[in-house]
């Protein structure tokens, strides 16, 4: 008969599997002092916003298609309101869709946008 082979790593890996539980350190400082110690609990620091974790879009014009720039959404609500003076941001409720934010660049698109800009 032909002898496997595969029992002895099969053997080890259970012998590892089974004594990785098995320590012999053990929590003797609960014993030797029974008081817990307090910490005062640490103050946060301030925040510094969530600019660096802003997701930047590859903007195009509605209607035409072409590319205007690489930016996240609050810089480029800003530009529209600094060069064209319009009061633009994301929710369609009364607006006019003027700008779509794709993840991803290149025409055609081979995916929907993740953003649209209405101006109110």
């Amino acid at each position: 008969m032909k002898r496997l082979s595969i029992s002895l790593p099969a053997i080890a890996l259970a012998l590892v599997l089974v004594l990785s539980g098995a320590t012999t350190a053990r929590k003797a400082a609960a014993t030797l002092n029974p008081t817990p110690t307090i910490h005062p609990a640490a103050t946060p620091a301030p925040s510094k916003g969530n600019s660096r974790f802003d997701t930047y879009y590859y903007w195009y014009t509605y209607p035409g298609d072409s590319f205007v720039d690489y930016e996240s959404i609050a810089i480029e609500e800003f530009e529209y309101w600094f060069y064209y003076g319009w009061s633009v941001n994301t929710n369609s409720g009364g607006g006019t869709l003027i700008s779509k934010g794709y993840q991803f660049y290149g025409t055609p698109h081979s995916f929907p946008p993740s953003v649209f800009l209405y101006r109110h």
